[in-house]
């Protein structure tokens, strides 16, 4: 479901003009670089940007987190003495809080727990969390690109 924003005519101008004209090839997301020269947005829209949702032809464009869909190797992040739940739920005899996403909802989807579910046992996480230790994975790319073999990290390959 998209809710359209309602921007002004020179940021909406700007926003499905800056979606049209992007060389992004990939079909889920379309990164977008703005401010940039030549393109303005109304002094009243500054404000809303960082949640704005538009329609562009029939599809629905919505900002994210910039880490949203990106492709990480989680692989040191599952060992026992990397992530701080690791241990804990092996001593409690839980799934692996980063394995169970594929070992149990056969998923290659992690959902980041920043509002888990209600009743899910899982802690609620601050995004503030992330940013602290999304450095320490590495980055394959986002979801749906297309990847050069010699591109991915040396432990990848």
């Amino acid at each position: 479901e998209c809710n359209e924003s309602t921007v002004g005519d020179q940021t909406l101008s700007t926003l499905k003009g800056l979606v049209t004209r992007t060389r992004d090839t990939n079909p889920y997301i379309r990164d977008i670089i703005f401010p940039r020269r030549g393109y303005i947005c109304d002094d009243d829209d500054v404000s809303i940007l960082g949640d704005v949702e538009l329609v562009v032809g029939s599809v629905c464009y919505k900002r994210v987190h910039p880490d949203h869909m990106s492709v990480y190797d989680f692989t040191q992040w599952a060992l026992a003495n990397t992530h701080p739940g690791n241990m804990i739920a092996a001593n409690k005899g839980d799934y692996n809080p980063i394995k169970k996403w594929m070992d149990v909802y056969r998923s290659i989807f992690l959902t980041y727990p920043s509002f888990p579910p209600s009743g899910s046992g899982v802690p609620q996480h601050s995004i503030g969390r992330w940013a602290m230790h999304v450095a320490k994975l590495p980055v394959l790319g986002r979801y749906g690109d297309t990847i050069k073999f010699v591109d991915l990290p040396n432990e990848i390959r």
